[in-house]
């Protein structure tokens, strides 16, 4: 077993096994008001807003309300002193307790600390239950000794281990459901710096950056009981056959799929936090939606949902079923900042207006008119989470020959004067930057072209080329010619606007020493660029038989 699945089993479980014991299912119900209650790591508002939009994403029929009462520099003392301000007042059904990082002093393990830190954590738990909510209790967290300054990290992670022991006995004596998010992150954190020395998830050593916050949430949905995100289907292409999936068409070079059934919206993961997502087995095992397709030929395929290109992936993979993160991302990524933007709102509510001018005329009714604000928010995410559309799954086979155009020279017919993507089109990278992607220059003229010599003649019959997540790229020409001076059109593809797409052109094979795209049309809107810019992230000739 790989080690990413070790960690990941390992996180899951350590996520779930207290969990169970406390409810067989999800522990959030229809019409739940949950209150994320903790010092700054909560106040960062991160592994919160991963909670909110799993769980928006995974359980769109129940409506629940979420509120974020993190603070700064907080402990489990500070925590009782404003439970009836900051969290009684909103009614919660379900509280989590995420405090112990600050409680511990940032010293060496102390008996009298640790039993201070469990009587008020007992103390917190006892009224919050009296008053009807579900406590989840969350221990302390970890610090990154390689990037600690203030103090020994090493010696201080003993004793966040010590307040960690001493939460989960108050959570086991009170029959609370508990969540050792220490063991959970320390285990990975340590995992992957054996790996990687320099790898860190919390770089100033106590606050997690956005990686670390998709362990936390990972393992806190563990804890919730989330189950993971329904699959995509299954296909067997040789019987054609398929399960929550349409097979629209297939052979050995493009598979297209599509998943008829309304889809729920798909959790997305910030960039920054993406390699973190993968290694700890967020996409694979919970974010993911798992799609099986049996009987592709040999080697390598892209995979493209509704024109946005995700990856690839081996047909070895595919058969034995692959999850696949971010589909029909755009829908995430407007969830994901929505739960953001009311995250945002609901603090500034809190913090900037009834915290700070309590008592004053007036306060009441801004309050009420900023409480609806938060409720049209809510409002606006359960509509956008609702299953809704249908994906359109399209597999493409990447040649698995050499590439002829590869650090070929090209010249084009409007040169790029801001120099931007020189060498580009040719030099193997498809980074969609201004070194890498291939640009012409702003002209209106149309269309435009460029050439790419590739030294001798070839037979040529697949091209592959793709164009950035921004610009209004359209329609590219594909055409071959022996010596430069008379065209033979072989392929054209229409890229949807800004869609980040790769495409394999195949072809019957032709003899050909120089290959040519034409820009011959553009989309007129904006997209990052002027319109009058054509862009191609890279260029792949291919020989055929």
């Amino acid at each position: 077993m790989r080690l990413g699945r070790l960690l990941a089993a390992a996180v899951l479980a350590l996520a779930s096994s207290t969990a169970a014991a406390q409810d067989d299912g999800l522990l959030l119900r229809d019409g739940d008001r949950v209150v994320f209650y903790g010092d700054s790591i909560t106040q960062q508002r991160l592994y919160t807003r991963y909670v909110q939009q799993y769980v928006y994403c995974r359980y769109p029929e129940l409506d629940i309300s979420f509120f974020n009462a993190g603070w700064g520099g907080d402990t489990a003392e500070g925590a009782n002193k404003r439970v009836l301000r900051d969290v009684l007042e909103l009614r919660p059904t379900v509280v989590t307790l995420f405090f112990g990082m600050n409680d511990g002093g940032y010293r060496a393990p102390d008996p009298a600390i640790r039993k201070g830190f469990g009587e008020e954590l007992a103390r917190l738990v006892d009224s919050l239950t009296a008053n009807g909510a579900r406590v989840v209790v969350i221990t302390p967290g970890c610090v990154d000794p390689s990037r600690a300054k203030r103090m020994d990290g090493t010696v201080y992670n003993k004793a966040l281990r010590g307040l960690a022991d001493e939460a989960l006995k108050i959570a086991k004596d009170r029959g609370v459901t508990a969540l050792d998010m220490h063991e959970a992150l320390l285990t990975f954190q340590t995992a992957q710096q054996a790996a990687n020395p320099e790898f860190t998830m919390i770089p100033d050593s106590v606050h997690p950056n956005a990686g670390g916050h998709v362990v936390m949430a990972q393992a806190l949905l563990g804890a919730l009981g989330a189950e993971p995100m329904p699959p995509l289907g299954e296909v067997d292409i040789a019987r054609k056959s398929a399960t929550g999936l349409s097979l629209i068409e297939a052979d050995d070079r493009e598979v297209v799929l599509e998943a008829a059934a309304p889809q729920p919206a798909s959790v997305w993961i910030d960039p920054a936090a993406t390699t973190v997502a993968t290694a700890c087995g967020f996409v694979r095992d919970m974010a993911g939606r798992r799609l099986v397709v049996k009987g592709l030929a040999r080697g390598t395929w892209d995979i493209a949902v509704d024109g946005t290109r995700l990856g690839e992936v081996t047909a070895k993979d595919f058969a034995e079923g692959r999850s696949i993160g971010s589909v029909g991302w755009e829908r995430g990524r407007r969830l994901h900042e929505l739960v953001k933007r009311r995250e945002d709102h609901y603090f500034q509510l809190w913090r900037d207006v009834r915290l700070k001018y309590e008592g004053r005329q007036g306060l009441r009714e801004l309050v009420a008119s900023m409480m609806e604000t938060n409720a049209q928010y809510h409002a606006m995410i359960r509509a956008l989470a609702q299953p809704k559309g249908a994906h359109r799954i399209t597999l493409s086979r990447v040649p698995s020959s050499i590439n002829l155009a590869l650090k070929r020279p090209y010249v084009t017919s409007d040169a790029n004067g801001f120099g931007y993507g020189l060498g580009g089109l040719t030099d193997g990278d498809w980074t969609a930057d201004g070194k890498h992607c291939f640009a012409t220059g702003n002209s209106r003229e149309i269309a435009k072209t460029v050439t790419v010599d590739l030294g001798r003649s070839e037979r040529i019959g697949a091209v592959r080329l793709g164009i950035p997540p921004f610009g209004s790229t359209r329609t590219i020409v594909v055409s071959l010619s022996a010596k430069g001076k008379r065209w033979k059109e072989v392929a054209r593809h229409a890229f949807g606007a800004a869609s980040g797409q790769r495409k394999t052109l195949w072809f019957d094979p032709k003899p050909g020493r120089h290959v040519r795209l034409t820009f011959e049309d553009r989309y007129q809107q904006r997209h990052g660029h002027e319109p009058a810019f054509a862009f191609v992230t890279e260029l792949e000739v291919y020989g055929g038989k």
